[in-house]
């Protein structure tokens, strides 16, 4: 497995199931008496080799959506972590296989 803070090109990943992390744009919102909250876009892609690409691209989008679900419960900082778009290539690269997530965050910035 392989987890990166950065898009990376597809020659330059040596093992799979490989999941890139990237934030996408940030905002600030002033929502009175002080109060700021930050709205973080983010995109998960996530990809897999596997002779069984469908399954495989399920499975990571599965793991994926229950690694942000924990997030949400384990920090509590976060006031809201919403999964915009979750997406499969079903199987059209075989046997690589992709996923792409796109959700917000939304946090208090103190």
């Amino acid at each position: 497995e392989t987890v990166l803070d950065h898009d990376e090109f597809i020659e330059a990943i040596n093992s799979f199931p490989c999941v890139m992390l990237t934030f996408t744009s940030t905002q600030v919102r002033h929502v009175g008496g002080g109060e700021r909250y930050s709205v973080t876009q983010f995109r998960i892609r996530g990809l897999t080799m596997s002779d069984d690409v469908e399954d495989a691209g399920e499975r990571l989008a599965d793991d994926l959506e229950h690694v942000i679900g924990y997030i949400k419960r384990e920090y509590p900082e976060f006031e809201e972590i919403r999964l915009d778009t979750v997406k499969t290539d079903e199987g059209l690269n075989r046997p690589l296989g992709a996923v792409l997530i796109e959700g917000t965050l939304v946090y208090k910035n103190e």
